[in-house]
């Protein structure tokens, strides 16, 4: 089993070109995920800045790769714009990894998800 841990000193000594922090202590990590095998996350930054975090993005999932255990790691980087008026004030704005919380959604109709075998089957990745 690969440790949060150590995912989490892997993706921090990832620089984040911007503030030169790693990306965990600069709140680009968001929904990170750990498990036996694998993991990954999403780093979400401005259109304009797509580009340059491209990069960013391979270097952390290279990381990811190099860890003990290992086996499949992935990265999305999305470059949303930034939201409309009257959005929530947390929409956009980046949480640590530590901030990151998960909460079920039964299904519409409560049956099975398709090619999963429950809420954490984590079945909707592209591993």
């Amino acid at each position: 089993m690969v440790e949060r841990s150590a995912v989490i000193r892997a993706l921090n000594a990832v620089k984040d070109p911007k503030s030169g922090r790693g990306l965990v202590e600069a709140g680009l990590v968001q929904a990170l995920v750990v498990g036996e095998d694998r993991t990954g996350f999403m780093m979400e930054v401005e259109p304009a800045d797509a580009g340059v975090y491209a990069a960013v993005r391979a270097e952390a999932e290279a990381a990811l790769k190099a860890l003990p255990g290992v086996e499949r790691a992935q990265v999305v980087l999305t470059a949303d714009k930034a939201p409309g008026p009257g959005a929530a004030p947390s929409a956009g704005r980046p949480r640590p990894a530590h901030e990151v919380t998960y909460q079920h959604q039964p299904a519409m109709d409560d049956g099975p998800v398709p090619g999963g075998t429950g809420p954490s089957s984590m079945a909707g990745w592209c591993w």
